[in-house]
Parts: structure tokens; C-alpha cells; sequence
């Protein structure tokens, strides 16, 4: 949920960067509609990817390369689908700028892989015992184990 809502936020973002936090009355609508249907997009691409399988630790390496991968197909979608809607008025614009879907990716990639960092630091300091209460031991070639005793 919090992956699609940072798509849809990603979009609108995307959308005033382009147009210098000056977006059109006329796209606004637009941009609201192509930002929903961009969240079920990347959701969409996210569970093709396996994003949300529990595969691998929260903000693992492995789950930030499914990450980037679901935001790249999610891209190619999504410039796909922009460039495929009709273009409107007299100066034939585009309804949804080609650049947005390749703005929100950025914006996206940052936002989306920042909360599971912040996630898995809070994650891995709550496993940990307070220091003043710890017992300190050396643990030499436990590996991933040894961060678990």
C-alpha cells in the first residue's frame, strides 16, 4: 500500500516539476487519473518481480534490485501508455507529459528505497539488546548468524 501510494505521489510530483509547480487547470484531472492507474501499474509489477513474495530481509540488496526492477518495467509501461493517449487541442499536446513516468521513476526510486532503509534501521535496533543490559561477546566466522546471537 505504502509502494502505491508513493507511485500515485511520485506521478503528481512529477507532474508539477514538469510544469514548474504550475500545472494547467486542464491537466490536473488527468494527472490524478494517471496517477492511480500508475499505483496499480507498479503494484502490478512489483508482485511480477516478487517484490512482495517475503523472499528476502526488508531493504535487503535483493529486494532493492526487485525494487528497481519493478520501477524500470513499471517505466517502460507507463511511457508506453502516455505516449499511446490522444493528443488534445490546437498545439496537439500530450495529456500526460512523456517526461512524468520518467520523473515519478526517480523520485519513486528514492522515496520507495529511503522507507525501507529507515524501516530495516528501526527493524534491526529494536533485535538488538540495550547496550547497558548486553553481554559482549566476539562471535569470528558466524557470518549473518552471528548478528542473530
Amino acid at each position: 500500500m505504502a509502494d502505491a501510494a508513493a507511485m500515485a505521489l511520485s506521478v503528481l510530483l512529477a507532474m508539477a516539476l514538469r510544469y514548474d509547480f504550475a500545472v494547467p487547470s486542464r491537466k490536473v484531472g488527468e494527472a490524478m487519473w494517471f496517477a492511480l492507474g500508475a499505483a496499480v501499474v507498479f503494484v502490478v509489477c512489483g508482485a511480477l518481480r516478487g517484490l512482495y513474495a517475503g523472499r528476502w530481509s526488508f531493504g535487503s540488496f535483493e529486494e532493492v534490485s526487485a525494487l528497481v526492477s519493478a520501477i524500470t518495467l513499471a517505466t517502460v509501461v507507463l511511457v508506453g501508455v502516455a505516449a499511446l493517449l490522444p493528443v488534445q487541442g490546437i498545439q496537439q499536446e500530450r495529456p500526460i507529459p512523456l517526461s512524468v513516468p520518467i520523473i515519478a521513476s526517480t523520485i519513486l526510486l528514492a522515496t520507495s528505497a529511503g522507507v525501507r532503509y529507515v524501516w530495516r534501521l528501526f527493524y534491526e535496533r529494536r533485535l538488538r539488546p540495550r547496550s547497558d543490559a548486553a553481554e559482549k561477546v566476539v562471535v569470528i566466522g558466524a557470518g549473518e548468524g552471528g548478528h542473530q546471537i
